[in-house]
Protein backbone atom coordinates (compact mmCIF):
# COMPACT_ATOMS: atom_id res chain seq x y z
CA UNK A 1 0.00 0.00 0.00
CA UNK A 2 1.34 3.53 -0.83
CA UNK A 3 1.91 5.69 1.88
CA UNK A 4 0.28 9.16 0.69
CA UNK A 5 2.06 12.49 1.69
CA UNK A 6 -0.69 13.49 3.90
CA UNK A 7 -0.24 10.15 6.08
CA UNK A 8 3.62 10.82 6.51
CA UNK A 9 4.74 12.36 9.91
CA UNK A 10 6.53 15.43 9.53
CA UNK A 11 9.87 14.47 10.15
CA UNK A 12 9.84 12.19 6.69
CA UNK A 13 8.29 14.72 4.57
CA UNK A 14 10.81 16.98 5.41
CA UNK A 15 13.55 14.33 4.58
CA UNK A 16 12.22 13.33 1.54
CA UNK A 17 11.80 17.27 0.44
CA UNK A 18 15.32 17.77 1.59
CA UNK A 19 16.21 15.19 -0.56
CA UNK A 20 14.79 16.22 -3.48
CA UNK A 21 16.14 19.48 -3.06
CA UNK A 22 19.48 17.88 -2.68
CA UNK A 23 19.22 15.94 -5.87
CA UNK A 24 17.74 18.86 -8.07
CA UNK A 25 20.35 21.11 -6.89
CA UNK A 26 23.01 18.11 -7.97
CA UNK A 27 21.06 17.92 -11.30
CA UNK A 28 21.33 21.44 -11.78
CA UNK A 29 24.72 21.49 -11.14
CA UNK A 30 25.72 18.48 -13.10
CA UNK A 31 23.40 20.19 -16.00
CA UNK A 32 25.53 23.41 -15.56
CA UNK A 33 28.74 21.62 -15.82
CA UNK A 34 27.98 19.68 -18.81
CA UNK A 35 26.37 23.39 -20.47
CA UNK A 36 29.86 24.64 -19.78
CA UNK A 37 31.60 21.53 -21.43
CA UNK A 38 29.60 21.90 -24.09
CA UNK A 39 29.97 25.62 -24.73
CA UNK A 40 33.78 24.49 -24.28
CA UNK A 41 33.64 21.87 -27.00
CA UNK A 42 31.64 24.00 -29.77
CA UNK A 43 34.28 27.14 -28.94
CA UNK A 44 37.26 25.07 -29.61
CA UNK A 45 34.93 23.78 -32.84
CA UNK A 46 34.75 27.34 -33.99
CA UNK A 47 38.58 28.00 -33.26
CA UNK A 48 39.76 25.23 -35.25
CA UNK A 49 37.31 26.52 -38.22
CA UNK A 50 38.78 29.87 -37.98
CA UNK A 51 42.51 28.42 -37.76
CA UNK A 52 41.58 26.09 -41.16
CA UNK A 53 40.63 29.28 -43.04
CA UNK A 54 43.40 31.54 -41.73
CA UNK A 55 45.53 28.66 -42.97
CA UNK A 56 43.66 28.65 -46.29
CA UNK A 57 44.15 32.36 -46.88
CA UNK A 58 47.98 32.11 -45.39
CA UNK A 59 48.86 29.73 -48.41
CA UNK A 60 46.78 31.15 -51.03
CA UNK A 61 48.52 34.53 -50.23
CA UNK A 62 51.87 32.77 -50.50
CA UNK A 63 51.18 30.90 -53.91
CA UNK A 64 49.37 34.54 -54.96
CA UNK A 65 52.54 36.82 -53.92
CA UNK A 66 54.82 34.10 -55.99
CA UNK A 67 52.62 34.14 -58.93
CA UNK A 68 52.13 37.91 -58.99
CA UNK A 69 55.94 38.57 -58.76
CA UNK A 70 57.18 35.78 -61.37
CA UNK A 71 54.19 38.03 -63.50
CA UNK A 72 55.43 41.56 -62.02
CA UNK A 73 59.25 40.58 -62.96
CA UNK A 74 58.02 39.43 -66.47
CA UNK A 75 55.82 42.49 -67.06
CA UNK A 76 58.40 45.04 -66.14
CA UNK A 77 60.92 43.54 -68.12
CA UNK A 78 58.41 44.25 -71.02
CA UNK A 79 57.60 47.42 -70.26
CA UNK A 80 61.13 48.72 -69.62
CA UNK A 81 62.05 47.82 -73.46
CA UNK A 82 58.96 50.42 -73.97
CA UNK A 83 59.02 52.56 -71.15
CA UNK A 84 62.11 53.00 -69.42
CA UNK A 85 62.50 51.06 -66.46
CA UNK A 86 61.08 54.56 -63.72
CA UNK A 87 57.55 54.09 -65.14
CA UNK A 88 57.69 50.68 -65.58
CA UNK A 89 58.60 50.03 -61.43
CA UNK A 90 55.92 52.77 -60.76
CA UNK A 91 53.08 51.14 -62.84
CA UNK A 92 54.25 47.18 -61.57
CA UNK A 93 54.15 48.58 -58.13
CA UNK A 94 50.70 50.15 -58.51
CA UNK A 95 49.28 46.57 -59.53
CA UNK A 96 50.90 45.08 -56.63
CA UNK A 97 49.24 47.27 -54.14
CA UNK A 98 46.54 47.13 -55.91
CA UNK A 99 46.11 43.04 -55.86
CA UNK A 100 47.81 43.03 -52.16
CA UNK A 101 44.61 45.61 -50.94
CA UNK A 102 41.76 43.55 -52.75
CA UNK A 103 43.54 40.37 -51.27
CA UNK A 104 43.43 42.07 -47.63
CA UNK A 105 39.82 43.37 -47.93
CA UNK A 106 38.46 39.82 -48.65
CA UNK A 107 40.24 38.42 -46.23
CA UNK A 108 38.90 40.73 -43.44
CA UNK A 109 35.53 40.39 -44.63
CA UNK A 110 35.59 36.88 -44.61
CA UNK A 111 37.09 36.92 -40.75
CA UNK A 112 33.96 39.00 -39.78
CA UNK A 113 31.64 36.59 -40.39
CA UNK A 114 33.28 33.91 -38.34
CA UNK A 115 31.93 34.06 -34.79
CA UNK A 116 34.12 32.11 -32.01
CA UNK A 117 31.23 32.33 -29.44
CA UNK A 118 29.59 29.22 -28.55
CA UNK A 119 26.34 30.24 -30.63
CA UNK A 120 24.38 27.42 -30.49
CA UNK A 121 25.08 26.78 -27.22
CA UNK A 122 23.85 30.46 -26.21
CA UNK A 123 20.72 29.90 -28.29
CA UNK A 124 19.41 26.88 -26.56
CA UNK A 125 20.39 28.55 -22.73
CA UNK A 126 18.10 31.77 -24.47
CA UNK A 127 15.37 29.22 -25.25
CA UNK A 128 15.37 27.13 -22.54
CA UNK A 129 15.31 30.78 -20.54
CA UNK A 130 12.59 31.90 -22.40
CA UNK A 131 10.75 28.50 -21.78
CA UNK A 132 11.16 28.84 -17.86
CA UNK A 133 7.53 30.64 -16.21
CA UNK A 134 8.16 33.68 -14.71
CA UNK A 135 8.22 33.91 -11.11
Amino acid sequence: MATRPEDLPPADEEARLAESVKRLLADAGRLARLEATLARLETQANLQAAGHALQRMALGFLLLSAAGLLAAAAGLVGLARFLGWAPALAVSALGLGLSGAWLFHRGRRRLRTTSLLPQRTLARLTAASAEEPAP
